[in-house]
């Protein structure tokens, strides 16, 4: 994972962030571009729907910290 060696310094939370919003946007992007990423709220229907939309990451944390 090369470029993502600062997972080991995150929370297992953190973690679970950053891996969703990189499955989403490329795991060939960068950190500063997966962690801006993480914050657009564009699930379900995407960027051209603007309205009462989710960051996927917050909807994987849900899930996350269920288990």
């Amino acid at each position: 994972m090369g470029h993502f060696e600062h997972l080991k310094e995150l929370s297992k939370k953190e973690q679970v962030v950053f891996l969703a919003a990189a499955y989403n946007t490329g795991f060939d992007k960068t950190k500063e571009q997966i962690q801006k990423a993480s914050q657009r709220k564009i699930f379900p229907y995407g960027i051209a729907f603007g309205e009462n939309q989710h960051a996927y990451t917050q909807i994987t944390l849900f899930y996350y910290s269920e288990i």
